[in-house]
């Protein structure tokens, strides 16, 4: 969101100038890459580019993709690939890419790039990473930043960050607050029809929506040594409103009806790490985590005749203890074992009421308990310069238990092996070969029902007590050709065999008490629906254009190919899983005119579409190509101005749904509903001073 403060343009200027031809090619690190695997960049590398922070740094680095990690439970699984001094931050509330953007490049020593991996680098469970190792010496900084955004519409979404960073004597102390208002690009206006069975047009309305929110970021972290080790700590408060409104009006039958949702978020957390060398060769890591979270939603939904309001309030918390030995056995052999306790809970209570009158919803009010347990083992060895191959389990235990209106406990133990073989023929090429079980986590928030209103319908989501996580053997093979200097290209295949595949499934709702055994209704639920397949092919480059005439310019670029197959619960017939992206693509194109203190380029996130599959409904969600032009100018190292022209194509966010009198197998379609809402061009603007 508006925390990357990012912005754009000064192109007019920038697709004028004349390009000025370098001395000489910029040297390529891998071709001095250590036997061990490591790529090391040093700052002179990126220096055409001026970045600012070491995430300006990252972005420049051929044949890498960021990952900030995922929302999951536990800390291993939420780790993106990127360590800073050779070590994950204590923290999950605070984003990587937000820490990354703390780090100002003055206190960039060098990033490595380690591929396949390496003896005595943590990998994190990921073929590919990159270390950010900071300077020792000691120094303060300080950033002021302010941005703003300007819409087609007069609203607007300033925001303002401060941060300041204090080093001495192996010490360090770091802050940052951040104020900021954003808009939902999801969310516009634009027409909403519906049509029936024989495509006659029986609804004919306007639908103008308007969503964003606000919030502040408070964050503390610091290093100290203690006891022969470091340790370090982090401490993050968010505070965070969101609001959304739709007012639509059919012009046929002068029908109208609106919804308010009002969502706030308040969250905290605490986090310990402690890093020591037992000896030279065994190096010991433990972390202690603590967060917790309160989220309370009210909707509302209104029409001449009839309102209704629903609201769920949530308080969770999850509390992680981790530890880790790793034992660099020789150059060529590292091992490492350590186990992972966490304990997560979620506490859901939710109201309904139609016209002022309480409606009762089944799984109203829940607590979900889960008690989880992992340990792991894992070798690394080398025995060329050429080959490394890693070999490793994860064993996963954990119980599940709800309460409340609806009560029961189960308990699972997944092995999760994995392996991945690196072969590197020389500095330009290397294959990689992975196969792995990988065992998905449930949402707690599927236990509960819910309600939603957005779609017009006051749509009603069951929740299912009886859930297991997906469950997925993945065999990934991947290829990685350098070139040029600066240019890369990873080509990856990916097949998945997935058991207990997680979906959507009719459920019977019984609303008698005490229970009576009949089904009053059925409603849609999250649910398992058995065994599917899935098939990835991904791309990846960088193209430097020097050779092509544009100097210091360059091409990246990332595509995903993916289909699925899975047997409908409900029909009977072969499809694919819901939610999933046929094609997801993006292009990105910038220059360095170092000569100016410049740089500028464009962006370009291609459309996509999702598809889910329900008891009575097929949704298809799709959004048109998302175009931005931006340009920096840096009249001084340490200050610099960002300008962006977003959304130049005026993007559409499209809504389709195709709803069935009752189950989709056996029942007629009632309607087709096509709703593209329109999202404007927009301006935007980041001041940037840094001290020290």
């Amino acid at each position: 969101r508006l925390l990357v403060l990012n912005a754009g343009a000064l192109s007019a200027l920038a697709l004028t100038a004349p390009a000025f031809a370098q001395e000489a090619p910029p040297e390529d690190p891998a071709a001095n890459a250590p036997e061990r695997g490591v790529i090391v960049y040093p700052p002179a590398y990126f220096a055409a580019a001026q970045p600012n922070t070491a995430m300006d740094m990252i972005q420049r680095i051929p044949g890498f993709t960021f990952d900030g990690g995922d929302s999951v439970r536990g800390f291993a699984g939420a780790l993106g690939n990127v360590l800073i001094d050779g070590a994950p931050p204590a923290s999950k509330n605070d984003r990587l890419e937000d820490v990354l953007r703390r780090i100002p490049t003055s206190a960039v020593d060098h990033i490595e790039l380690i591929r396949g991996g390496a003896p005595g680098i943590d990998m994190q469970g990921r073929a590919v990473i990159v270390n950010v190792v900071r300077k020792t010496s000691a120094g303060r900084t300080g950033l002021v930043s302010v941005a703003d955004q300007v819409f087609d519409d007069g609203r607007t979404g300033p925001a303002m960050r401060l941060e300041g960073s204090l080093r001495w004597d192996g010490k360090s102390l770091d802050g940052s607050l951040a104020m900021f208002r954003w808009v939902d690009d999801g969310a516009g206006d634009g027409p909403r029809s519906r049509r029936n069975g024989a495509g006659l047009l029986i609804q004919d309305g306007y639908q103008s929506q308007k969503a964003g929110g606000d919030g502040v970021d408070l964050k503390g972290a610091g290093q100290t040594p203690l006891l022969g080790g470091q340790l370090r700590g982090n401490a993050a408060v968010h505070d965070e409103t969101y609001k959304f409104n739709f007012n639509d009006v059919d012009r046929l039958t002068a029908f109208q009806q609106s919804n308010d949702d009002v969502y706030k978020q308040r969250s905290a957390e605490v986090g310990l790490s402690w890093e020591t060398r037992l000896r030279p060769d065994l190096q010991l890591q433990l972390l202690g985590l603590q967060r917790l979270k309160n989220e309370d939603l009210t909707s509302e939904y209104e029409t001449s005749s009839f309102n209704a309001v629903f609201t769920e309030l949530d308080h969770s918390g999850e509390s992680i203890a981790r530890g880790v030995l790793r034992w660099t056995r020789s150059d060529t052999l590292t091992l490492e074992g350590g186990g992972e306790l966490a304990f997560n809970w979620l506490e859901t209570e939710v109201h309904y009421e139609e016209n002022g009158a309480p409606v009762a919803l089944p799984t109203s009010n829940i607590r979900v308990e889960e008690k989880r347990g992992e340990a792991f083992a894992q070798a690394t060895w080398r025995p060329s310069s050429k080959w490394t191959v890693e070999v490793g389990s994860k064993f996963e235990t954990s119980t599940l238990t709800v309460s409340g209106d609806s009560a029961s406990e189960q308990s699972f133990f997944y092995p999760k092996p994995r392996v991945l073989v690196t072969w590197s023929p020389n500095d330009k090429t290397q294959v990689r070969a992975r196969f792995e079980r990988e065992v998905g986590q449930l949402n707690f928030g599927d236990f509960a029902t819910g309600v939603t209103f957005s779609t017009g319908s006051g749509a009603g989501d069951a929740g299912n007590p009886d859930l297991h996580p997906p469950q997925i053997w993945v065999s990934e093979l991947s290829l990685e050709r350098r070139f040029w200097a600066k240019g890369a290209v990873v080509v990856t295949l990916r097949h998945k065999a997935i058991s207990e595949a997680f979906d959507r499934v009719p459920v019977c709702i019984d609303t008698t008490t005490p229970p009576d055994g009949i089904c009053e209704a059925v409603l849609d639920a999250p649910g398992n629906i058995g065994e599917a397949t899935g098939d990835e092919l991904a791309l990846n480059f960088n193209l430097p254009l020097e050779r092509l005439g544009a100097t210091d310019a360059e091409l990246r670029g990332a595509a995903t190919w993916r289909r699925s197959e899975v047997t409908d619960p409900t029909t009977g017939e072969s499809r694919r899983l819901s939610g999933e992206r046929p094609l997801s693509a993006e292009l990105h194109f910038t220059q360095d005119l170092p000569q100016w203190r410049t740089n500028w380029g464009a962006d370009a996130r291609f459309g996509w579409e999702e598809t889910y599959y329900r008891l009575d409904e097929v949704r298809k969600v799709s959004a048109e190509t998302w175009l931005t032009v931006y340009g920096e100018y840096k009249p001084k190292p340490d200050f610099s101005v960002r300008v962006e022209l977003q959304n130049l194509l005026g993007r559409d966010f499209i809504r389709d749904r195709e709803v069935y009198a009752g189950p989709r197998d056996a029942s007629p379609l009632l309607f087709r509903e096509h709703r593209p809402l329109d999202f404007g061009p927009f301006f935007y603007v980041r001041l940037r001073k840094t001290f020290g």
